[in-house]
């Protein structure tokens, strides 16, 4: 269907330059994906498949697929990445990103990055079963300085099962207060918010924050 799509009489058809800008374009249904299958004289059953549900449901993926993210409206055969900006993880309430010849980028809803391109999202879900994998997520710190305040971060950090990939800290002179950042796996939004919570709990901690790139 990739190949039928991305003819080139087809991308001319519907005024786009790319197979992703069709795709946006079917997205908002502008054209109605039943008329490219009439622009390309495809009837709507062959061999006893519906062709238009290749568009208009999602294409169930391989067992193996470790993609752990489905894609609304039948698109396929698109890489789909994890936005490095908002990191999103199994839990958030995200979002898909038509972009530009890179195929699709899954964002937070919330993401700042992606509010003002509301013609190239597309829904996008987590998978039911994405087994135990982890991802990372990048938090910020606050709290005041004092001796042995990130070894105690460090250790409350384990003691929840999560590793850190990533630690920098700096001190914030004019309030005596540190900055911490830190790169942690989690497997989900839950597991997440059980960490923060417990480093909430860290004598002189006062916020503990998401990052977003």
């Amino acid at each position: 269907m990739t190949r039928l799509l991305s003819q080139p009489n087809v991308l001319t058809e519907y005024h786009c330059d790319t197979l992703d800008d069709l795709y946006v374009a079917i997205n908002s249904k502008n054209p109605v994906p039943g008329t490219i299958f009439d622009f390309l004289h495809i009837k709507k059953k062959k061999n006893g498949i519906d062709l238009r549900s290749i568009i208009q449901k999602p294409t169930p993926k391989p067992s193996d697929d470790k993609n752990p993210v489905t894609v609304a409206g039948g698109v396929t055969n698109l890489a789909i990445t994890l936005g490095q900006c908002c990191t999103p993880i199994p839990g958030d309430d995200i979002v898909g990103y038509i972009t530009r010849g890179k195929g699709i980028t899954v964002h937070r809803r919330s993401c700042p990055n992606i509010a003002h391109e509301t013609k190239r999202l597309i829904d996008v879900a987590w998978k039911d079963d994405l087994g135990v994998s982890t991802y990372p997520v990048d938090i910020e710190i606050y709290a005041n300085d004092r001796t042995g305040l990130i070894a105690d971060i460090l250790q409350t950090i384990g003691s929840a099962g999560v590793s850190v990939s990533d630690l920098k800290a700096h001190l914030v002179s004019a309030t005596m207060n540190d900055v911490v950042t830190l790169t942690l796996s989690v497997s989900s939004a839950k597991t997440l918010e059980d960490v923060s919570s417990a480093l909430l709990g860290v004598k002189g901690v006062y916020s503990v924050n998401r990052v977003i790139h």
